[in-house]
């Protein structure tokens, strides 16, 4: 990993100025780099920024990345860089935790006003079956048991948040369970990662769709049609890929249970992920003022895992105005969207995810104004997807590293 030293630009920068020849001053190999669209970048389009961060992309050993600039014109690759395990730009992989963000969008689209309605009630006034019936894995008896006794009482908003303090594996559970404790023991208690709350989040969801039939136009919902609704908010949210590839929902199978919404499983490529502000842009008012209020606003008692101690030894003692918590600690409806100081990013992996970058947008501003600079400002969209982790992204402070350059994009 290369030192990091931002090289930062004024508006006045002359256009003349190719980013191309900007970003082969640092790129070592740069026959992995193409740059089709920079004609159309904005006039305070930060040419050092962008250029570093291709450089990261390159010395961390990213596969596949793109940096699309949209505005009222249209949507432009400014950049595209492809290495090692994809063999082209479009090609789909699993895209590991941004599928999560993908599925609170699932969850807008397909129920509304009806979301907000019942995102801080108890599930069990939601759905009123018990969990064996909706998420039936047999390998988990008998501490099910201990589950079934009080998942109800849980929030959809404390399931959609990666770290809500639901145990995601066996032992987890029936180390609870023979000491006598809940299965899903307080919702602030550190995990700093888990499926389980989204795979339970699903579960409820599907059951809903079965329930209310009418909504989508059916006197009944089976298992293929349930699919069906979740390929076609894809197809309608997502663009094909260069070839006519269709984004994904890829369906999970736990033994006779098939799981719309496999955690961490939908197959899409870059040049897909990149329509995900498309996709909040479409939603309406509300509804992005909604998904871009912080957490604490509106639930107290859900912690995220950066809200506390963080767990690297490194960072121990991290002052709150530290580059970790400006940088790394995230906010949002559900744990899944992070609002960040330049716009707001999915919350994926740090090889694996998708950041906004938007136009005018500044720390700390209300939810209604960042909801609107999302749908009408121009923005970069910045996707890195890789096929295997890197040593770089196993490193925390890549992280930090990389939303500092993000920041400076538009400048």
């Amino acid at each position: 990993m290369v030192d990091f030293y931002p090289m930062f630009t004024s508006q006045s920068q002359s256009q003349s100025i190719r980013l191309e020849n900007v970003a082969r001053q640092k790129l070592t190999n740069q026959n992995l780099f193409d740059f089709p669209g920079e004609a159309y970048l904005p006039h305070n389009a930060n040419k050092a920024a962008i250029a570093q961060y291709l450089q990261e992309l390159e010395v961390s050993g990213a596969d596949v990345s793109l940096i699309q600039y949209t505005d009222a014109r249209g949507s432009y690759d400014i950049a595209r860089f492809c290495r090692a395990g994809l063999d082209h730009f479009d090609k789909t992989i699993d895209i590991q935790s941004t599928s999560k963000s993908i599925f609170t969008l699932f969850l807008i689209d397909t129920m509304g006003d009806l979301l907000w309605d019942n995102i801080d009630k108890p599930v069990e006034t939601l759905v009123k079956r018990p969990l064996h019936e909706l998420y039936p894995i047999t390998a988990w008896q008998p501490s099910i048991i201990g589950i079934e006794q009080e998942w109800g009482k849980r929030t959809l908003r404390q399931f959609l948040n990666h770290t809500s303090g639901t145990p995601f594996n066996d032992d987890v559970i029936a180390e609870q369970v023979a000491r006598g404790e809940p299965a899903l023991n307080a919702p602030s208690t550190y995990i700093r990662y888990s499926n389980t709350g989204v795979e339970f989040a699903s579960a409820i969801a599907q059951q809903w769709i079965r329930e209310n039939p009418l909504r989508f136009g059916a006197s009944a919902i089976d298992q293929t049609r349930l699919e069906q609704i979740a390929s076609d908010f894809m197809k309608r949210h997502f663009c094909p890929g260069s070839r006519g590839e269709q984004p994904l929902f890829t369906v999970g199978q736990i033994g006779e249970f098939r799981h719309i919404i496999w955690s961490g499983k939908i197959k899409a490529s870059a040049r897909q992920i990149a329509e995900l502000p498309h996709a909040v842009s479409r939603l309406s008012d509300d509804h992005r003022k909604r998904l871009f209020t912080p957490i604490g606003e509106v639930c107290e008692g859900v912690r995220n895992s950066l809200e506390k101690e963080p767990s690297y030894p490194e960072l121990a003692g991290t002052p709150p105005d530290s580059s970790w918590h400006t940088y790394l600690k995230p906010s949002g409806m559900s744990n899944l969207f992070y609002r960040r100081p330049y716009g707001y990013a999915t919350h994926g992996s740090f090889e694996n995810n998708c950041d906004v970058i938007i136009q005018d947008c500044r720390d700390n501003l209300p939810a209604s104004e960042l909801a609107s600079l999302a749908k009408n400002n121009p923005y970069f969209t910045v996707v890195r997807l890789q096929g295997e982790r890197s040593d770089a992204t196993l490193d925390q402070s890549y992280g930090i590293k990389l939303t500092t350059i993000l920041r400076e994009f538009f400048s």
